[in-house]
This record gives structure tokens, sequence and C-alpha cells, in this order.
């Protein structure tokens, strides 16, 4: 598992509810709202949270990318293409 991806799954856990669920059991693919109950606000405050953590700006993501991001593999998916953009 690559530090981007415990990262992510740590903060997904610190988030969801139930609020006891470990970060290693988390299903990459289940959506995070109906599974975890992250909701749009929520969904917002853990990107802002992960972005400052990862060293990523908020406005590296356009709209496609955000509206995209349901699952936790989606959210690894999209902090990969933005720390690219920042290496080039």
């Amino acid at each position: 598992m690559s530090e981007l991806e415990t990262t992510i799954r740590h903060h997904i856990a610190a988030t969801a509810k139930p609020a006891q669920i470990a970060p290693d059991s988390i299903d990459l693919d289940v959506d995070l709202k109906q599974e975890f109950g992250i909701s749009s606000m929520k969904m917002i405050l853990l990107m802002t949270t992960l972005c400052k953590e990862l060293g990523v700006t908020l406005s590296s993501f356009d709209e496609r990318d955000l509206a995209g991001i349901n699952s936790a593999g989606d959210l690894i998916r999209a902090f990969e293409k933005a720390r690219e953009g920042v290496a080039s």
C-alpha cells in the first residue's frame, strides 16, 4: 500500500460513519457517500485536509475531477494525477 493510499484511507476512516472503521478495511471501490455517510460538505473538508497534508493545491483539480470522485479509488487516482501535474 502506497503512502498516498494509506493517508487517504486514514482520513476517510476519520470522516466516516460508523466512526469505528479500520482504514485498511476500506474497499477502494465503494461509494463514499452511501457506504460511509460522507456528504458533500464532508467531502470538501476531506479534500481540503488531504490537499494540505499531501502538498497539493485544491486548484489542481478541475470540476470534472471533483465531480468524478465517488470512491477511495477515485480519490487516489485524482491525487496521483494532481501530483503528476505538480512534478511536471
